[in-house]
């Protein structure tokens, strides 16, 4: 099982990722109806009514806009209403992300490290993180920044290393992005 694990440590840590995720995933919708889950905490309301205010009025000033910046109510509102993703879907995406942070945050360690076991830890660590597993859940912003910082800094420092200029710049926009998903990446 370990032999499995150290040479697929990849599909190890997603589907790890994956599986804790929709188990909780399958708990969480038992208890909360669609109505409740966009209403769960007053930042989950400003983003989802964010996103009704983008789409039904091309509008960019309701209090979610204003407070949290327009990233994360653009991307419900890309999933939501232009896909037409229930709330539920836009959940599961989040938990495809959660898990995919996983396998980036493994892959940048193996590049900050070098050393294969700190890598699968730091990646375990995220795939089992009840922070991270909890947060995949809520319609906040946490899942997608966590996300796109963790291909910021792979690609960053894939680039430094292998010298491609082309990765570095894709990181720089991926962490210009973020700014509008969280404001804190202004400060970073």
């Amino acid at each position: 099982m370990f032999t499995f694990i150290k040479n697929k440590p990849i599909i190890v840590l997603f589907s790890v990722g994956i599986i804790v995720r929709l188990i909780v995933f399958t708990l969480f919708i038992n208890q909360h109806s669609v109505e409740s889950i966009i209403t769960l905490t007053p930042d989950v309301e400003n983003y989802y009514n964010a996103a009704v205010s983008i789409y039904e009025d091309n509008s960019y000033d309701s209090i979610g806009v204003i407070i949290f910046g327009p990233g994360y109510p653009l991307f419900i509102t890309f999933f939501m209403f232009v896909l037409n993703l229930s709330v539920y879907g836009l959940l599961i995406i989040q938990i495809i992300l959660s898990a995919a942070a996983s396998v980036f945050l493994y892959k940048f360690a193996l590049l900050l490290t070098k050393d294969s076991s700190i890598a699968l830890i730091a990646g375990f660590l995220n795939a089992l993180s009840v922070t991270s597993i909890a947060l995949s859940h809520f319609l906040l912003s946490e899942t997608l920044f966590f996300f796109g910082l963790t291909v910021g800094f792979y690609l960053l420092l894939l680039g430094i290393q292998q010298k491609k200029n082309s990765h570095i710049v894709i990181s720089g926009l991926i962490f210009c992005l973020l700014i509008f998903v969280r404001i804190v990446a202004m400060y970073a």
